[in-house]
């Protein structure tokens, strides 16, 4: 992600919406969407948790609009020595 040291943002919002309509008919009830953090010393920076809250909170809208089934949201931290 430009601007940090070296961290990542969460990718694969496009076409999610058709995807999700896709998957709702072939009979999934459930969705889990992950946002990975980097901890140091110096992250995760404060551009890295927002950008990853915003890339969440879109997931979970775009799933809720295509069906109000349950949805789970979570960051997953990767520590670095």
């Amino acid at each position: 992600m430009g601007g940090t040291s070296e961290e990542v943002t969460t990718q694969g919002l496009d076409g999610l919406a058709e995807r999700c309509a896709q998957y709702k008919k072939d009979g999934c009830h459930f969705a889990k969407w992950r946002s990975v953090l980097k901890i140091d010393k110096h992250t995760p920076s404060f551009l890295s948790m927002v950008e990853s809250a915003n890339v969440l909170a879109r997931y979970a809208s775009i799933c809720q609009q295509v069906s109000p089934a349950r949805c789970t949201l979570s960051f997953t931290y990767a520590y670095v020595q």
